[in-house]
């Protein structure tokens, strides 16, 4: 059971005071889904879906095939671009060194984990998933100090 209480402006009393029942809050819930205006065009789409490879500005996930070993990273490139470097050419690259020609790694070891609109996002996102993953292959070397202006 609720309580609603309406209170005017600068009222030291209240002007109306109602129960209301966990009921009656999940009548009118429902009542505002069935009649709440929908439109065609937020159903279907009329564009093709981006495949996960092709999708830019996205925070990255890779686990290796053959062990326990995962990445997180960021780019704002095609993801299929990054992880095509980090299989075959960045020879600085965390994930290159791991699986070192010894893992069929593909890029299907790679999973989206989040999506931003910015660099800036991108960045902190990517710091707060390697946060809660706790990749074991991640190796902070550098770090870009980011500032907060208002």
């Amino acid at each position: 059971m609720f309580f609603l209480r309406i209170k005017a402006r600068n009222a030291s009393s209240s002007l109306l005071s109602l129960c209301v029942l966990p009921a009656f809050l999940e009548t009118v819930r429902m009542l505002l889904l069935v009649f709440a205006p929908y439109k065609i065009k937020n159903l279907l789409s009329d564009k093709d879906a981006i495949s996960k490879l092709s999708r830019s500005r996205v925070v990255y996930k890779f686990s290796s095939a053959g062990c326990s070993g995962c990445y997180v990273g960021e780019t704002n490139r095609h993801l299929a671009t990054r992880a095509r470097e980090h299989l075959a050419s960045d020879k600085n690259s965390d994930i290159f060194q791991h699986i070192n020609g010894s893992e069929a790694c593909t890029s299907l070891c790679f999973s989206i984990l989040d999506t931003a609109s910015t660099s800036f996002q991108l960045k902190i996102r990517e710091t707060l998933h390697i946060g809660w993953e706790k990749p074991s292959l991640n190796k902070q070397v550098n770090h870009v100090n980011l500032t907060l202006s208002l």
